[in-house]
């Protein structure tokens, strides 16, 4: 924890004097992503591999309508990538919708996939057979494994949002957890700004299960204790409502902080999980983050085509990294952007313009870091 705070010092530091830009030495490896000109991805937990799939952001990239649209069966299928050799390992395929999100169990052996026509697969990651199959409800959850590796926590986003846990082998529900009521006239569904009180447009599940954080469309950021869901406020409602200021909330690696972009600081906030009180602002250019498993390095994607990273080590400096974008491509500055265990930055974000079929993603090893 001493390492830590000291690391949330320096951070705070860099709040108040703005570091200067630096070149550092870097290895950036392209990897071809084939089939998928757009895509979001998931870590594995082991960093060596990459879930890539046409999530919720490359159905947007791609123009791909909310209703009456059709699946290509490539375009649906789930394509683990190997971030060291750059091949494909794995097609997990057997769906026949848009995966409105994917997950890996703590202990990586298993993958799944919780698509919009309400059915959730289960892989087994080594062979790429569907281990479980579970008829759900239609809709875009969202979801993480507990550390249990046999329950999936899927979450209904819309107030009032719920969560669901799913037992990957009965495929019955175990429980729910939801915001206790006082009436049901307290969600304000006419109100289209009150409403929001009650939804939930970000979230996270703490490395151990044992507490969930979440963000609404009007600021608050919320921390529940897993066992009774009983709730603290971190951040209060913005006086100007439906601004959706909080984005990319997570815990770090070590449980021990909350993340997120604050759009209104335009800074991401690092606040103590055990006590609530914050511990660093680090004013950032881009919305998209990512802090390293050490949690000494964080890095965030610019609008100017870069990566930007800060370390503990040297606070007063911002390492900028630029990305070549390679030609028929864009780059997205809302990239997914994740750290490998070891500390090298996946970047993705990368989709195909004028029908193009295939994209890329980078893997970024700084020499310093």
């Amino acid at each position: 924890m001493k390492r830590f705070l000291l690391v949330a010092f320096l951070f705070s530091l860099f709040a108040v004097a703005m570091p200067t830009a630096a070149q550092a030495e870097v290895n950036i490896r392209e990897i071809p992503v084939v089939g998928l000109p757009a895509y979001d991805l998931r870590l594995a937990p082991a960093g060596d591999a990459a879930a890539l799939y046409v999530g919720e952001r490359a159905r947007t990239l791609l123009g791909v309508p909310l209703i009456g649209y059709e699946v290509d069966a490539a375009a649906a299928a789930i394509v683990l990538i190997d971030l060291q050799t750059g091949e494909e390992r794995m097609r997990f395929n057997g769906q026949t919708d848009f995966a409105a999100d994917v997950t890996f169990s703590p202990d990586g052996t298993l993958l799944a996939g919780y698509f919009l026509n309400g059915e959730i697969l289960v892989w087994d990651v080594a062979t790429g057979e569907v281990v479980h199959e579970i008829a759900a409800l239609p809709g875009s959850y969202q979801m993480r494994f507990l550390p249990d590796n046999q329950t999936l926590v899927a979450l209904q986003p819309i107030a009032p949002a719920v969560f669901l846990h799913w037992d990957i082998t009965t495929g019955h529900v175990t429980r729910i957890w939801r915001r206790a009521l006082a009436s049901y006239g307290q969600l304000q569904l006419g109100d289209p700004f009150g409403r929001l009180d009650y939804g939930v447009t970000a979230w996270d599940l703490s490395p151990d299960g044992s507490q969930v954080v979440t963000a609404n469309g009007n600021g608050q950021v919320l921390l529940f204790d897993a066992e009774r869901f009983q709730s603290r406020q971190l951040r209060a409602v913005d006086a100007d409502p439906a601004r959706f200021p909080v984005r990319h909330l997570r815990f770090t690696a070590s449980g021990r902080e909350i993340v997120y972009y604050d759009d209104a600081a335009d800074a991401v906030q690092f606040i103590e999980s055990a006590s609530g009180q914050p511990t660093a602002s680090v004013p950032v250019t881009g919305t998209s983050y990512a802090l390293s498993a050490s949690e000494i390095v964080l890095a965030w994607a610019t609008r100017d085509e870069e990566i930007q990273f800060i370390s503990a080590s040297e606070p007063d400096q911002v390492t900028t990294v630029p990305i070549v974008v390679p030609e028929g491509l864009r780059f997205d500055f809302n990239a997914p952007l994740v750290f490998t265990p070891g500390d090298a930055l996946v970047v993705g974000g990368f989709f195909a313009t004028e029908g193009a079929t295939d994209s890329v993603l980078y893997v970024v090893e700084l020499g310093g870091s």
